[in-house]
């Protein structure tokens, strides 16, 4: 039952990984690309007539975060399953802990945790009310109000894309520590074993058995 269920386990464990790298990927690669691109087009929002600021580049703030959203809510599901894996790597499979690939990535992981906790418990809740501030003050056409937000919002940007950096680079070791603790290589052949015998065997002579007795 134990072996039948380690492969679907590392199976798992794979998905979830390359689902959370992919996923900080592709959004830090759209947000790359949409804010030059919506800077070139002149849009302007009914809902938002009675802000003075760029309507485009508040209309990709909102696409923005909704990927974030999505972003967030995969990296959550994954660094849950691949904390149950890793216990269960260790505890069911009974996976060596200290061999020196187990130990890089179980920090790794640790590393990956600390960061997702801050991330969801400090870094962007903050962020998402002080978003949420700044499109209701621009709606309302309270200048000042939704300035005050934005410049909020900006402040704490640097150190999310610094954060969104440092997780996928860590995601990166932990994908390369992973594949070097879960691969498995060829059984050593023993250095006392002698090669087989080759050839026809040949009968020991009758005189040369009388003279070993």
């Amino acid at each position: 039952m134990r072996a039948a269920a380690l492969p679907f386990a590392n199976g798992l464990y794979w998905l979830m990984l390359a689902l959370w790298l992919g996923s900080l990927v592709f959004t830090g690669a759209i947000a790359a690309m949409l804010f030059p691109m919506m800077r070139d087009i002149d849009l302007s929002l009914p809902q938002y007539a009675a802000y003075g600021g760029s309507h485009s580049i508040l209309l990709a703030g909102r696409i923005m975060a909704a990927i974030f959203f999505m972003q967030d809510v995969v990296e959550l599901a994954a660094v849950a399953v691949l904390a149950v894996l890793l216990i269960l790597q260790f505890s069911t499979f009974r996976m060596p802990l200290r061999r020196p690939a187990n130990v890089v990535r179980v920090l790794a992981a640790a590393v990956l945790m600390l960061l997702v906790s801050y991330d969801t418990f400090v870094l962007a809740p903050r962020m998402n009310d002080n978003l949420g501030e700044f499109w209701r003050a621009a709606q309302a056409g309270e200048a000042a109000e939704a300035q005050r937000a934005r410049d909020a919002f900006d402040a704490d940007h640097p150190a999310a894309s610094r954060l969104m950096g440092f997780m996928a680079f860590m995601l990166v070791v932990l994908v390369f520590s992973s594949a070097a603790a879960l691969s498995g290589g060829a059984a050593p052949t023993p250095a006392s074993a002698s090669p087989a015998p080759r050839g026809p065997q040949l009968e020991e002579p009758e005189l040369l058995r009388r003279m070993n007795r």
